[in-house]
């Protein structure tokens, strides 16, 4: 059976039995998981397909059953979601990690990796299209989500993964539930918001309002990561690339400042740019709803805009991949055992479950943050800037450093960070 044809009610909860290892097949970890690519062969239904094997590695104080409980009960939602431009998850399995009887999460493997190794990788092949149908399958992905009530929480470019036909993929939603427990209970408690994602959490998680009656929604939360998205996609590089450290964004967030308008090539056209700034407005009753991104992305062409650009960022190397293409089985965009993906809806025709799921999400902030191995860091700038807590795939530090661009207008005119300001860590 072609991996296309594979429907996840065909295949029993527990794939433990059907999944074997592969040769080298840790291929990431760090504080919170561990991945493992491996076979799942499934005789009865004729089904062979490379899959991804993800167990949470546990604090030193856990409720085994309780976490398995969870587990169980959050896959069993998200096991019937149907869509194109979400990674569906299989099941899950037991037999990794620390402790074997942990149930781990299974999806399929998907050849590309992360949205930011793929743009890496392909930076110089990507055409305004290319780019304008990646935008197409995030939002579609983020608009079903909201449909049925599921809010992402952390959309990054590391929880976009791209599949074989190049088309982009949601993962790692509404999750929460599981990982906020392991934050909690850890010596990782000091920051909820993983390294990384903060270039992409909007200001209302990153320094929330506790005196606020009315609860944000937290699917405008992730409108707002869609705007930093749609920034990176468009321009090639990640958002506050003005701004090495993590510790002076969080104090341009708090001056009401938003990720600049990146220079070089490709451009990002004044229409864009002014969607863009729709969805970073620091208030997040100002920001389009789903429905309004996924439209406005669907007839982006339409406008009178000069021409898109088109060539590659200035220096790749800036936004360099979270792991090298090279040196991950899962980096690379040029393997040669990849899988065939399993079935979404069709376009413009989505499968609604009649459970809803709204997970809670809880972000705080510190100035500290904790390596894989549990000691803080010296400078902020040193923390993996993607975290497995982000990514099923890629467990390696970050190692591209973001050049400083020339000052172009904040997204709030007149009030530029403010340098002199430090945060305390």
């Amino acid at each position: 059976m072609e991996n296309d044809d594979v429907r996840t009610e065909d295949l029993p909860d527990d794939l433990t039995p059907f999944i074997t290892r592969t040769a080298l097949d840790h291929i990431g970890g760090g504080a919170f998981g561990d991945v493992w690519k491996c076979n799942c062969n499934h005789d009865a239904n004729g089904i062979s397909a490379f899959v991804a094997v993800k167990a949470f590695r546990l604090p030193e104080r856990y409720d085994l059953e309780t976490l398995n409980r969870k587990i169980s009960r959050e896959i069993g939602i998200l096991r019937i979601l149907r869509h194109n431009n979400i990674v569906p998850l299989w099941g899950i399995a037991t037999g990794f990690g620390r402790i074997s009887e942990l149930r781990c999460l299974v999806s399929p493997w998907m050849p590309n990796g992360t949205l930011n190794v793929y743009l890496v990788s392909n930076h110089n092949e990507l055409s305004p299209l290319d780019r304008s149908r990646m935008l197409e399958d995030v939002s579609a992905g983020l608009r079903y989500l909201h449909s049925i009530s599921i809010m992402h929480g952390d959309i990054t470019r590391a929880n976009i993964l791209i599949d074989k036909g190049g088309h982009a993929r949601l993962i790692d939603f509404g999750l929460s539930t599981i990982t906020q427990p392991l934050i909690d209970q850890s010596h990782l408690a000091a920051t909820s918001i993983c390294p990384g994602a903060i270039r992409y959490a909007a200001p209302e998680l990153v320094l929330p309002d506790n005196t606020r009656e009315i609860p944000v929604p937290l699917e405008k939360a992730d409108i707002y990561s869609f705007g930093c998205i749609m920034l990176q996609i468009l321009s090639g590089r990640r958002p506050w690339s003005e701004i090495p450290s993590e510790a002076f964004i969080i104090v341009s967030i708090s001056q009401g400042c938003g990720p600049q308008r990146p220079d070089g090539q490709p451009t990002i056209i004044n229409s864009d740019w002014k969607f863009i700034q729709k969805c970073l407005q620091s208030g997040p009753e100002l920001r389009p709803s789903a429905d309004e991104v996924l439209d406005f992305v669907m007839h982006r062409f339409s406008s009178p805009d000069p021409c898109h650009g088109s060539g590659p960022p200035d220096d790749p190397s800036d936004d360099g991949p979270d792991n090298d293409p090279g040196a991950s089985p899962h980096g690379g965009s040029n393997e040669s055992d990849t899988v065939e993906q399993p079935p979404g809806s069709p376009p413009g025709r989505e499968s609604k479950p009649s459970i809803l799921l709204k997970p809670r999400i809880s972000y705080r902030h510190s100035g500290s943050a904790t390596t894989h191995s549990g000691t803080a860091p010296n400078n902020p700038d040193d923390a993996p800037d993607d975290d497995p807590r982000s990514s099923p795939y890629d467990g390696s530090n970050e190692s591209d450093t973001a050049e400083q661009l020339p000052d172009s207008p904040p997204l709030h005119p007149g009030r530029e960070p403010n340098p002199s300001i430090l945060l305390e860590t």
